[in-house]
């Protein structure tokens, strides 16, 4: 059974529930845009940084949440911010993101919570996207931003599981 902080987390992550969207909603574009830049190794500025400091203390006064509540749910805010700007750049250059949601879903369960340390081949997705018509040269041009993209979902996996990050 699910301890229930774990549950609540999970459905806060699948539904972006109002907890997540509380960290969220307060964020400008140029934070969230930094956000999704982060995992390509752009780096957050310190006034975002300040900003997103601003919108977790907000939130984690309004919910009273306890510590552990507000690591875990600042960590699948901002996840699902990375996650939401892989899926708009996957669609801006022409790949469906929903073809990998559903790759992604039908992996099993321990596949889908891999650690990074454990890594996971992307050669069955880009296999997939090749049968769903996508052409191998998009796939090659945008292989980072999928493996940042999926290494999100596993992220946000691993956390509504209560499993550590990497």
């Amino acid at each position: 059974m699910t301890p229930p902080i774990l549950a609540s987390i999970l459905l806060q992550i699948a539904s972006d529930g109002p907890e997540v969207a509380c960290v969220a909603a307060p964020l400008s574009a140029e934070v969230r845009a930094e956000i999704g830049r982060e995992p390509y190794g752009g780096p957050i500025g310190a006034a975002s940084t300040a900003a997103i400091e601003r919108a977790i203390d907000a939130c984690a006064a309004r919910f009273a949440w306890q510590q552990e509540r507000t690591v875990a749910i600042a960590t699948a805010a901002l996840g699902v911010l990375v996650r939401d700007r892989g899926r708009s750049d996957l669609a801006a250059a022409g790949i469906d993101p929903a073809l990998i949601d559903a790759w992604f879903g039908r992996l099993d369960e321990e596949s889908r919570a891999q650690s990074r340390r454990q890594g996971m081949s992307l050669q069955p997705l880009f296999a997939a996207l090749v049968a769903d018509g996508v052409s191998a040269r998009l796939i090659e041009s945008q292989a980072g931003t999928m493996v940042v993209y999926v290494t999100t979902l596993v992220g946000l996996e691993r956390l509504g599981r209560g499993l550590p990050l990497n």
